[in-house]
């Protein structure tokens, strides 16, 4: 039987968990040897889901509005 990991909800997103990690503790200060695989991983991905209006930036609320959060896969 396959176990579902629970992964993702930061609790400075809109829709986190209070009680999850932290994302702003979660970026690191240099490159992961990954990352390149990660960012093609990512730039491949198809919209699953559209949002119409600009979002904050959660790691930084005091920037102006960022583009739009769409949902990939």
């Amino acid at each position: 039987m396959t176990t579902l990991k629970r992964v993702g909800y930061f609790h400075e997103m809109r829709r986190g968990d209070a009680t999850g990690p932290s994302l702003l503790e979660a970026r690191q200060a240099q490159p992961g040897v990954d990352d390149a695989r990660v960012v093609k991983y990512l730039d491949a991905g198809n919209i699953y889901v559209a949002t119409p209006g600009p979002s904050i930036d959660v790691l930084d609320p005091k920037k102006p509005k960022i583009a739009p959060a769409h949902v990939m896969t």
